[in-house]
């Protein structure tokens, strides 16, 4: 049908149709629901990757949901463009390191909780139990003393990076021998690569690694203008096979202005319908008569159907394995090439487009990054290498990046968040699996973009203003910064000498700074009682805006008499101010019951 028609459009339109309509079913739901109950939510758990073959267009379905319990990197950024909320999964019966990455994605996302998977080893409430739940109790301790609400509350930094998420490019994808095809109720699905799965997932890995800060774009508000509006500098198109003619004007037009585009393959060889732009794909892959108008931009037109089978690229020096090379490609005009594939053939071009440039891999360079697998650190390393440079030639440097030995250090991921004046960043080295071998222990720093104030947000403590930290970079590594452009010097708390149960107790907190005056903070208030025991059901975060707050502090007649402790802690910095109250009794209205408090292991 394919070769009479050139187009897949039948059955692209079915296979769009159907993704849409299981993506918008749990919206359905909610409208019954909410006919009884106008506050009734509605969530999933555990939910798939966006794909044909899972039937879900996370662009449709983030609406159809008030809550989200997911795995995937790319799920998170594209609810995070429709603010729809979503938290991670953890616990199992992972060991430490494995739990830490995660809570280290959840504090890198600013997810407003983490979700535990309930496990034999952790259903004691104090989590006591050996031996995940004593790791997970460790793990969350950081986030439960006031880094959690410190990261969620934050936002995303923006580095003017956009990644295209494109679910009408699935189906072509999968159809067209790039994608897997999905289960089969009757015999096998044929057997073809999932590079188009791969390539939307790991590109955010990759980008992960680089130290910058990205988000995801939907085709339609590109149509609408979004690249403009919001500013952005990149965007990378990682196998957007299936694209519509205003999609592409609006990505020419805004190349033309300035910005840089970013390809693997095939990219918008067919319409969103799946109708192919050209004339016919002959026996080599070449693109007949294409009217792909990105052809303009790139320099060149990509081939229409890329051959699938492993080969070796040079770039800069480096040799990568991938799962395909375009070799198919149609005139190549003023596109020039920065690497080769087996034979010669070019790979890795560079084209100006009026103001702005266009970048076609031609190669699977997203979907064959190794993220975490330590068998391919080489490969995974020089990917890093190659694609750091390719984006520091457009101007995008990174925020952050980890070195030891004078070379890029590999296998770490790092997000970045604002907090007010402060730049928030999580850094953490995963590899997949614990047992086969991992790159060495070592000394290396790592280098921020600008001199400023820098604290360890897990310790507490004040590193120095500069742009370079000196750190032990072993096999896991997890690590959070807050980075000011003043210094926090003190943090001062004012209350009443003393007070009765039953009253709410006024605390007045004051941040001191040098070098300029305080911006937003948030501050941790704990309590402790006579015996210096912590009362964490009294703890409680509060915004300082301008380095200044107050916060009310209830009392009930049956807490323990005598002299309270408040302790405030900044959260951007760990400095810590100190204020005490004696509490006296009093006659209560009504009869109160005794207390009853079992401490938990970390208390």
């Amino acid at each position: 049908q394919f070769a009479a028609t050139q187009t897949y459009a039948p059955w692209v339109d079915h296979r769009r149709f159907m993704m849409t309509l299981f993506s918008e079913a749990p919206s359905w739901a909610r409208t019954a629901l909410r006919q009884e109950d106008p506050f009734a939510m509605i969530g999933t758990s555990g939910d798939n990757i966006g794909a044909m073959a899972t039937g879900r267009d996370w662009w449709v379905r983030g609406r159809s949901l008030d809550m989200i319990g997911r795995y995937f990197s790319s799920t998170a950024l594209i609810l995070a463009e429709l603010d729809t909320t979503t938290i991670p999964w953890t616990g199992y019966d992972d060991p430490d390191p494995i739990i830490r990455f995660r809570i280290a994605n959840s504090l890198g996302w600013g997810d407003p909780a983490c979700a535990l998977f309930v496990e034999s080893t952790f259903v004691n409430p104090d989590l006591s139990l050996p031996e995940v739940g004593r790791d997970l109790a460790a793990a969350l301790l950081p986030m439960r003393r006031g880094l959690a609400k410190l990261f969620s509350q934050s936002t995303p930094a923006r580095d003017g990076v956009f990644v295209m998420m494109s679910p009408d490019s699935s189906p072509v994808l999968a159809i067209h021998g790039y994608e897997n095809l999905g289960v089969f109720a009757g015999g096998g699905a044929p057997t073809q690569t999932d590079l188009g799965t791969a390539a939307r997932e790991s590109i955010h890995l990759l980008l992960n690694t680089m130290g910058v800060a990205w988000r995801a774009v939907n085709p339609a508000d590109v149509e609408g203008g979004k690249l403009e509006r919001d500013g952005a500098k990149v965007l990378i198109l990682p196998m957007c096979a299936a694209l519509s003619d205003a999609a592409c004007e609006s990505i020419r037009r805004w190349v033309s202005g300035g910005g840089h585009v970013i390809a693997d393959l095939l990219p918008a060889t067919f319409t969103d319908h799946g109708r192919l732009r050209g004339t016919g794909i002959d026996v080599n892959g070449s693109l007949a008569g294409s009217t792909n108008p990105l052809d303009q931009i790139l320099g060149l037109t990509p081939g229409g159907k890329p051959p699938v089978g492993p080969t070796a690229i040079t770039l800069g020096g480096a040799t990568l394995n991938v799962s395909s090379v375009d070799t198919a490609l149609g005139p190549v005009n003023t596109a020039i090439p920065g690497g080769s594939a087996a034979g010669g053939k070019p790979v890795w071009f560079s084209n100006n487009y009026g103001l702005g440039t266009a970048h076609y891999l031609a190669c699977s360079f997203f979907g064959d990054f190794p993220w975490g697998d330590p068998a391919q650190s080489a490969q995974r390393h020089s990917m890093e290498e190659q694609f750091a440079v390719l984006l520091a030639g457009i101007g995008i440097a990174p925020r952050v990046l980890a070195s030891s030995g004078g070379a890029r250090a590999s296998a770490f991921n790092f997000w970045v968040r604002e907090f007010g004046a402060a730049e928030l960043i999580v850094v953490a080295r995963n590899y997949v699996v614990l047992y086969p071998p991992v790159e060495p222990e070592t000394d290396g720093t790592l280098r921020f973009k600008g001199r400023a104030h820098t604290y360890d947000l897990d310790e507490g403590t004040y590193l120095g203003f500069g742009d370079v930290v000196n750190i032990r970079i072993d096999r896991y590594t997890y690590r959070t910064f807050s980075r000011l452009p003043y210094r926090v010097t003190g943090l001062t708390v004012t209350a009443v000498a003393t007070a009765t149960l039953g009253e709410s107790i006024k605390v007045s907190l004051q941040i001191q700074t040098s070098g300029g005056a305080p911006g937003s903070h948030m501050v941790r208030i704990d309590v402790l009682d006579p015996n210096q025991d912590p009362m964490p059901f009294m703890s409680q975060e509060v915004s300082a805006s301008c380095g200044v707050a107050t916060v009310m502090i209830p009392t009930a007649f049956n807490d323990p008499v005598g002299r309270w402790t408040l302790v405030a802690t900044d959260l951007l910095s760990g400095l810590q101010g100190r204020a005490q109250i004696t509490l006296s009794g009093a006659t209560p209205p009504v009869a109160y019951p005794d207390v009853t408090w079992v401490r938990g292991i970390d208390d």
